[in-house]
């Protein structure tokens, strides 16, 4: 599983297993980034499903459609994974001593 993010040309981003063709990525279990309001007023990033309606839990999106992509900081995967992947965390390299 490689897990990346992805933004779009129309500012959104989406995190998911990310499967890139010569014309395509192909995204598992996707998830879009919204600002919501935490306990104590301050905005906060969550993670809300990025195709809820999906039967396959899988999209497509062109080539032509995305600024860019990337690797999220550890953290950031570890949250994806709990709510939306195998569970599984990742160590990363600030964790070991």
């Amino acid at each position: 599983m490689a897990v990346k993010v992805v933004r779009l040309v129309t500012g959104e981003e989406i995190i998911g297993d990310v499967t890139e063709t010569d014309q395509t990525y192909r995204i598992k279990k996707p998830a879009a980034f919204q600002m919501v309001s935490g306990k104590t007023g301050q905005p906060q990033l969550a993670m809300v499903p990025g195709a809820p309606m999906s039967k396959e839990n899988v999209i497509t999106i062109g080539r032509d459609k995305v600024m860019y992509v990337y690797f999220p900081v550890t953290e950031l995967e570890n949250n994806y994974s709990k709510a939306f992947g195998s569970g599984l965390l990742t160590v990363g390299p600030e964790l070991i001593t």
